[in-house]
């Protein structure tokens, strides 16, 4: 009898019948995302030099591309311009009624899962060495950038999770016509969600191009033949199913444990977020299932701890500890230790506040097998939800 598990064949042989082979993923680290690739890879190539594209690359994310409430500038490229412009064309299996059950669900235990996608589903996709190194080099998680990411999480999750936020209508304003097809002066108005996520995916294809220039440090040079492209289809899918899952495990190891249905809800959710963010068909799991079967398979085919990904663990943790008092300094590592699981944390070399960690499992009956951490969230999420989503609409207005 074979020592290795199911899964494991899977990763070393590829299972009969199992269409997430080997064979399959490695042609799938050489794909990226063609159509918003070629966008800006035009762009950046109309300047004169590789420094003045480059300058001009930061200059678009800076201000539009990284600031998900920011309007579209009058001056965008056109390329650009018509590629936020243009309809979205939802495939058959995107479903609006799970969509929407996935919001309800936000909006009750929303804060609840930005601490679980903080401290877990990042961490996780980091003991992927392409991701961590893409992350490092790109400094999104440097001392000075990690405070303002973690701020822009939890918008990024309000502009999409909440009702409506991934729809799109037809309008008579702005009076332009912006799609083939559409009668004259009528217009597709895309919802917030849809223009996050696309804003998000064109940062993608930024970073493609950043990544593999030559940097100061030639050690920091992007490896083609250890990572594949960057932020090619198979380190999206796995990223995305972090975050999907890291919400509906994250929770459950709170004491909030979701149905059969909910759990396909939020699959459903983040499946949609995958397809804007470009990733292709046949990457796409089918179910809850399925969809975990592809991240079991693509952690196990990469899981190792870099000095990268360590970096950019400490430089998170430190950041979380600046908004706590003296005395819970060493709550965040504990947190993430409790969520992540031992073996995962000590491959990432993830801070061991043992007496912490042993208070956090010592009192589990308590605030999961009577659920109160469950009824707290529950009674403060909407209050929470709903002042953190007007503060960042009139944050937003500020800015105009």
């Amino acid at each position: 009898m074979s020592s290795l598990s199911a899964v494991e064949e899977v990763v070393v042989a590829g299972a009969p019948g199992n269409r997430w082979t080997n064979e399959f993923l490695n042609a799938m680290r050489l794909q990226t995302d063609p159509e918003v690739d070629d966008i800006v890879r035009a762009y950046f190539d109309s300047f004169p030099s590789e420094a003045e594209g480059s300058k001009a690359l930061f200059a678009l994310k800076r201000r539009y591309i990284d600031e998900w409430d920011a309007p579209m500038p009058a001056d965008l490229p056109p390329a650009i311009r018509a590629f936020f412009d243009k309809p979205v064309d939802y495939p058959d299996w995107v479903d609006p009624r799970r969509i929407d059950i996935a919001s309800d669900l936000f909006m009750a235990y929303g804060p609840a899962s930005i601490v679980t996608l903080l401290l877990k589903s990042a961490t996780l996709f980091w003991t992927n060495p392409a991701g961590a190194h893409a992350f490092y080099v790109a400094q999104i998680f440097s001392p000075e950038s990690v405070s303002r990411r973690m701020k822009l999480l939890p918008a990024f999750m309000l502009n999409f999770t909440l009702q409506g936020r991934l729809t799109q209508t037809l309008t008579t304003w702005p009076p332009k016509n912006n799609a083939p097809g559409l009668p004259p002066g009528v217009s597709i108005y895309k919802s917030r969600g849809i223009i996050t996520v696309q804003k998000l995916r064109m940062a993608h294809a930024i970073h493609r191009i950043i990544l593999t220039l030559k940097q100061r440090d030639p050690k920091l040079d992007w490896n083609w033949a250890r990572f594949g492209a960057p932020v090619n289809q198979e380190d999206l899918s796995q990223a995305t199913l972090h975050f999907c899952f890291s919400t509906i495990d994250g929770l459950k190891d709170l004491g909030i444990v979701q149905s059969a249905d909910e759990e396909e809800a939020t699959f459903m959710a983040w499946k949609t977020v995958a397809f804007l963010l470009g990733l292709r068909e046949e990457m796409q799991p089918r179910d809850v299932a399925d969809g975990r079967r592809l991240l079991e398979i693509s952690y196990r085919r990469h899981a190792q701890g870099t000095p990268e990904a360590a970096a950019l663990i400490e430089e998170e943790l430190a950041v979380v500890r600046r908004f706590l008092p003296w005395g819970y300094k060493s709550v965040p590592a504990a947190l993430m230790r409790y969520l992540i699981g031992k073996e995962t944390s000590d491959m990432l070399k993830i801070p061991d506040p043992k007496l912490v960690l042993w208070l956090f499992r010592t009192t589990r009956w308590l605030w999961k097998g009577h659920k109160l951490f469950f009824y707290i969230v529950e009674w403060l999420s909407p209050k929470i939800i709903g002042w953190a989503d007007v503060n960042r609409k009139i944050e937003s207005q500020l800015k105009l």
